[in-house]
């Protein structure tokens, strides 16, 4: 029986088809490094200040090192594990470092120290993506009651602000049950806290809270008129303040923990007991301009508006600080200035293959796309463009060299018989 034989057709059938999944695997090998120039979600309860305490969760990216990088839980003791070997998998190494303690930004820097004896130049990121929690429970007037999640290291502050207390909430009088084995035997320790005087600045006490806290907000007797401002909207803690001999619009924002990043600062408002409205500016107040840090009155409330989501811009891809910004119409922004704002490119940038998306944040749907080179706006060969409120700024990661197969595939491929 005679070989079949394969038409010309058929061969370049054949060779079409392995070009075809040599460019899918390239496309795919795309995707992971822009997917991972993206940062993980980071935790709503953590900052730039926040501890790492057992049992938080980091998100560890080592430029071009998959195997060192990924989601690392802190042990009892405060450390993350780590290991490495060679391309066999032979000669395992592991070690740790310790985290107990830091900021994120310490933790990079204890991790960076620690790898400099495997990596010769290694480029780490680290990101705070669970934060450890406990959780305490909440009873009487209260807009939030029963069990109520915080994180690790929280104070009574923090869950009064996170709970929201009602006006009618004696907040002088706050009770912590804590319980405690004495004598091995299991006891209820009671913490009396005078709440009202911390809000007022008065007193600096505020416990920190144990797994599983009681607290207990007593109502306040019906005989008794309390005396306070209600603050309300973008700032720290939304509540009801007792008001102070003296106490300013200031003053009552100060208690309320400050105005968020989110707030209108040219847009809060004073409602008066008798209904008049009065118009205030964060900036004159903190001046103590007399029309602007005025007296507080018993029934008042203040109202922080949430400022314009479309008037912020964007900084995403390889930037050192990526996120979204307020944009300020008084300060024309540019791209060079918008870099240098959000600390410069990574190491990995591609400064020649730049974009600014125009209009991304008022319709995604319909933007301008501006590719720009760095290079060449730097030496004033290319225009400088200027960045306004709805635009994202996008630096993309080098592109990846490719291996000798990925080289030397393309080349093979020219040769494959035609008949």
């Amino acid at each position: 029986m005679k070989p079949e034989r394969h038409s010309v057709a058929d061969y370049r059938a054949i060779r079409l088809l392995a070009l075809m999944l040599f460019a899918i695997g390239w496309l795919t090998a795309a995707g992971i490094a822009l997917g991972q120039a993206g940062a993980p979600l980071i935790d709503p309860d953590a900052t730039p200040a926040t501890r790492i305490t057992p049992h938080c969760v980091l998100t560890v990216v080592v430029s071009d090192e998959p195997d060192l990088s990924g989601a690392f839980a802190v042990d009892a003791e405060g450390k993350i594990h780590f290991a490495i070997a060679d391309a066999d998998g032979d000669n395992k190494t592991t070690w740790t470092v310790t985290v107990m303690g830091k900021t994120a930004d310490e933790a990079r820097e204890a991790i960076l120290d620690s790898l400099k004896t495997y990596l010769r130049e290694p480029d780490v990121k680290v990101y705070l993506t669970k934060v450890a929690r406990l959780t305490v429970d909440i009873v009487g007037p209260a807009k939030l009651t029963g069990k109520l999640e915080l994180p690790i290291g929280a104070h009574l502050s923090d869950a009064m602000a996170r709970c929201g207390y009602l006006a009618n909430a004696d907040i002088a009088n706050v009770r912590i049950l804590r319980k405690q084995p004495i004598d091995g035997k299991p006891q209820t320790k009671t913490i009396a806290v005078d709440f009202a005087a911390f809000a007022r600045g008065e007193s600096d006490t505020d416990p920190t809270l144990d797994e599983g806290d009681k607290i207990v907000l007593p109502l306040i007797p019906e005989h008794v008129v309390p005396k306070l401002v209600r603050v309300d909207g973008e700032v720290a803690r939304q509540a009801s303040i007792p008001i102070s001999r003296g106490m300013t619009v200031r003053d009552a924002l100060q208690r309320a923990g400050g105005l968020k990043e989110t707030a209108d600062r040219d847009r809060i408002r004073l409602v008066r007991a008798d209904g008049r409205i009065i118009e205030l500016r964060a900036d004159a107040i903190d001046a103590n301009e007399p029309t602007q840090n005025l007296m507080i009155a018993t029934g008042d409330l203040l109202i922080v508006e949430r400022a314009d989501r479309s008037l912020r811009w964007s900084a995403m891809g390889e930037v050192l600080h990526p996120g979204t910004f307020p944009y300020n119409p008084k300060e024309p922004l540019t791209v060079l200035r918008a870099l240098q704002k959000v600390g410069g490119p990574t190491r990995n940038a591609d400064l020649k293959k730049g974009l600014l998306r125009k209009g991304f944040f008022l319709n995604p749907a319909h933007t301008v796309d501006i590719y720009f080179d760095l290079t060449q706006i730097v030496k004033g060969k290319q225009q400088d463009w200027a960045v306004e409120a709805g635009d994202a700024m996008i630096l993309q990661p080098k592109p990846r060299k490719p291996n000798l197969l990925q080289e030397l595939l393309p080349i093979a491929l020219r040769f494959l018989p035609l008949f």
